[in-house]
C-alpha cells in the first residue's frame, strides 16, 4: 500500500490543450506523463517461470494520450510503456533481465468540473499489450515475446495554468495475462512456450 501511495503522489502529467481559456471550454488535449510504476498482487513478469514471481516489483512508466471532449464525455487513445530491469536467481543460475511492456488502447471516460480551471477525468479502456524480455543467463542471450488483451483505468486531477497548458496529477491501473511466449536463443530458431497457470505472465500494475 505504501508503494501505491508513493506512486500516486509522484506521478506528474503535462496536458497541452487547444485554445481554451477555461478548462470547461476544452475540446481536445494531448497529455504526456511519467513516473514510477509498481506491480502488485499475483504479478509475474519473469519469463523464466513462477519461481521468480515478484522479482520485477517496480520500474518506470510513461503514458501518452490524446483525448476529445464532448461536453463531459471523454473519447481518446492511450499508449503506455513500462520498463524494468533486474538481476536475480540463485548461484549458478543468475539472470539479467530487461522487461518492456507496451500497451495501446482506446479510452472512454467522464469529466467532472470542480471549477472553471479544475477538473477530474476518469477513463477506462481495453486494448493490445506487447511483452518482451531480453535475458542473459550464463553468457547466453535469450529473447521472449508475447501479447495479450489488457484493460486499464485512469484517474487524473487537472488544473488549467494557461490557454494552452494544463498541469495534472493522477494514476493508472492496468492488468493483463500473457498465456504463451515465443522464446528465441540468439542465432537459433524460435519456438513457442505454452505457459501453465503458475508460470504465465501476469501484469497488475499501478503508476
Amino acid at each position: 500500500m505504501k508503494r501505491i501511495v508513493f506512486a500516486l503522489c509522484l506521478l506528474f502529467a503535462g496536458y497541452v490543450s487547444v485554445s481554451a481559456q477555461n478548462i470547461s471550454d476544452e475540446n481536445f488535449s494531448i497529455s504526456v506523463d511519467a513516473g514510477p510504476g509498481i506491480t502488485f498482487g499475483s504479478s509475474n513478469l519473469s519469463a523464466v517461470g513462477g519461481a521468480y514471481r515478484g522479482e520485477h516489483k517496480s520500474g518506470f512508466s510513461m503514458n501518452v494520450a490524446g483525448n476529445i471532449y464532448v461536453k463531459r464525455l471523454i473519447l481518446g487513445m492511450k499508449y503506455n510503456h513500462f520498463t524494468a530491469s533486474k538481476s536475480y536467481g540463485t548461484t549458478g543460475s543468475e539472470f539479467d533481465d530487461n522487461i518492456n511492456v507496451r500497451y495501446y488502447a482506446p479510452q472512454v471516460g467522464y469529466r467532472t468540473y470542480l471549477s472553471s480551471k479544475t477538473a477530474i477525468d476518469l477513463s477506462v479502456g481495453a486494448g493490445y499489450l506487447r511483452y518482451t524480455s531480453e535475458l542473459l543467463n550464463a553468457g547466453t542471450e535469450y529473447g521472449y515475446s508475447g501479447h495479450a488483451w489488457g484493460k486499464n483505468a485512469d484517474l487524473a486531477i487537472i488544473r488549467k495554468l494557461s490557454k494552452h497548458f494544463d498541469l495534472g496529477f493522477g494514476t493508472s491501473i492496468m492488468s493483463a495475462h500473457v498465456n504463451t511466449l515465443d522464446k528465441k536463443q540468439y542465432q537459433k530458431s524460435t519456438h513457442t512456450l505454452m505457459l501453465n497457470k503458475w508460470d504465465r505472465i501476469k501484469i497488475k500494475r499501478a503508476v
